[in-house]
């Protein structure tokens, strides 16, 4: 759900807010959304978006034996990745989605990445106003 500010699921840019220097038309407007998987509010009235991501650890066996088949009789394997710190650019542009749809209160997103294997890690990624305003230019 996105913030109160918008009905859920669903986030009307206007790109009134990103002032004479935007990319964008001032009269166009794109409809997107995001569904976070919770929000986090503060009593100094600042918000978060909250993404967890559960990483199976579970492949294939053809997938790590380069596709060929071998006489093993189990069909999956463990595969152990590290955790890194760091959040993963193919998550960005979603965690910059999330944060658009719940409003100008939200400066930041809270990742936790977890496997069974190698545990958890908890990642923070702050909100970029130039990377959104080039994003929304491209999906206009």
């Amino acid at each position: 759900m996105c913030g109160a500010e918008i009905d859920i699921n669903k986030c009307s840019t206007n790109m009134e807010e990103y002032g004479n220097d935007s990319k964008l038309k001032e009269k166009e407007k794109i409809l997107v959304g995001a569904s976070p998987d919770a929000v986090l509010e503060y009593s100094n009235g600042s918000s978060e978006v909250l993404e967890v991501k559960n990483h199976c650890p579970f492949v294939p066996t053809e997938w790590m034996t380069g596709g060929k088949k071998k006489k093993k009789k189990s069909k999956f394997r463990i595969r152990e990745l590290p955790m890194q710190a760091k959040v993963p650019s193919v998550y960005i542009p979603q965690l910059m989605m999330e944060m658009l749809c719940v409003g100008k209160s939200c400066r930041s997103a809270v990742m936790v990445r977890q496997t069974a294997t190698c545990g958890a890690v908890i990642l923070r990624l702050h909100r970029d106003d130039e990377w959104i305003e080039e994003m929304l230019y491209w999906i206009s």
